[in-house]
């Protein structure tokens, strides 16, 4: 994990679609200017040693992995959507930076 962080990404299309897939249509920006927004996280887990910085958005609960300029992926930090080691480590590493965090249903988690 490399700790230079960059401001500036374009997110890949893989990114894109993640982010159409799993935030809030009415929800009006772009995953880019989301990063921008969003929270350093520190560290993002040793599952993710492959990402250069991860970043948490609490206005739609998400975590967006960046590598070298690119936005790589968008994740939605929910029980349900985590639901594999390597999700329930990311989302245990945000709610111990950030506290409990709340799902899109709505629940605390």
């Amino acid at each position: 994990m490399s700790i230079e962080r960059i401001d500036d990404v374009e997110p890949s299309w893989h990114a894109v679609g993640r982010w159409a897939e799993r935030v809030d249509p009415e929800f009006e920006t772009l995953p880019s200017d989301v990063w921008r927004e969003a929270h350093h996280l520190t560290p993002p887990t040793p599952e993710y040693h492959d990402v250069d910085e991860a970043r948490y958005h609490p206005g739609t609960n998400t975590v967006l992995l960046r590598r070298d300029s690119e936005l790589a992926t968008v994740l939605v930090m929910t029980e349900s959507e985590m639901d594999s080691p390597k999700g329930r480590a990311l989302l245990e590493a945000v709610k111990a930076q950030f506290g409990a965090v709340e799902d899109t249903g709505g629940d605390v988690v």
